[in-house]
């Protein structure tokens, strides 16, 4: 009786082991890809200077992942900061407007002040306080919210997989926001 006793348990335990490794796996963030969307920005920008963007500062600078519900993470594509994948985002929508410039004097700094992911429900909030030197400033808070899933590693797929769309309307958020058109002259 021990021995059947001791067989079923290494075959549970070997069981829980693999359970465990596959739920505790990593989903990459995949890449932002700009998509064109007209929001009329476009349009009246003949007269704005170029712009550069500065590397963004964070509360929680080099933070890249987060976990979902105990059983794996998201993680950005290269493992860069959610600061930079932000960065780089708005400098692809900047130059999809014509109006990035790497070595303009108007620079826009950016500082990331809070980055949540959240599977109960689903939802991403980015929150970037932007400004250009100690003159203008202007926030942005946005949240984005999408279907998570119930089970755990769908809740997991679908927050990465949402990311980059956070982050397209976050973007879209900041070129509507008066801040912004204000800082571009606009």
């Amino acid at each position: 009786m021990n021995r059947k006793m001791t067989v079923r348990f290494k075959v549970l335990l070997i069981c829980m082991m693999v359970v465990h490794a596959v739920g505790c796996s990593t989903r990459r963030i995949p890449k932002y890809v700009h998509k064109s969307a007209s929001t009329g920005f476009e349009e009246n920008l003949a007269t704005t200077e170029r712009i550069s963007v500065a590397p963004f500062t964070a509360e929680k600078p080099g933070r890249n992942s987060f976990k979902v519900r105990l059983t794996g993470s998201v993680k950005t594509p290269k493992g860069e900061p959610f600061e930079v994948y932000i960065r780089q985002a708005l400098i692809k929508r900047l130059k999809a407007a014509d109006l990035y410039s790497e070595d303009s004097s108007r620079i826009l700094e950016g500082h990331l002040q809070e980055i949540e992911m959240s599977t109960s429900p689903g939802s991403w909030t980015i929150h970037v306080k932007f400004n250009r030197g100690s003159r203008e400033s202007f926030d942005v808070l946005y949240v984005y919210k999408f279907m998570a899933g119930y089970y755990a590693s769908q809740a997991q797929v679908n927050a990465a997989e949402e990311f980059p769309n956070a982050v397209r309307e976050f973007i879209e958020e900041v070129i509507e926001n008066p801040g912004f058109r204000k800082f571009i002259g606009n």
